[in-house]
């Protein structure tokens, strides 16, 4: 006999965004809140206190917002190890400066994109 593996809910998230919180039930919000970052019971936008640790976690993963003080802990520890192994500071600044711009970027692509798919969804309804 074989087994099947039970198929996951999977949910249109572009039906019914603009009223979410009074349309949709509580799987369909947490499903696209996981999946496709719409329908989250927080805003990723706001600044987070420290018993948010979770939402800010989950805002950086998925959103890409709210991410910056963790990397730049790492790049501080980064920057640690470089001059450690002889780098000069102007080298590890170099390189903070390129990745502080490279990790903006992103987030702004990623914010654009998010609001396109926004708008699509809108449009669709």
């Amino acid at each position: 006999t074989t087994t099947v593996a039970p198929q996951h809910d999977s949910y249109d998230c572009r039906a019914g965004v603009r009223h979410w919180k009074e349309a949709w039930s509580s799987r369909k919000a947490d499903w696209c809140c996981e999946q496709q970052g719409v329908g989250c019971a927080f805003d990723c936008t706001k600044h987070f206190s420290s018993d948010e640790g979770h939402q800010r976690q989950w805002c950086c993963q998925h959103r890409h917002v709210g991410c910056i003080q963790e990397k730049w802990t790492k790049l501080r520890g980064l920057s640690a190890q470089l001059e450690d192994r002889g780098h000069s500071k102007l080298q590890i600044c170099a390189l903070a400066s390129v990745v502080l711009l490279s990790l903006f970027s992103l987030r702004l692509l990623r914010y654009r994109q998010r609001e396109m798919e926004a708008r699509h969804a809108l449009v669709a309804e």
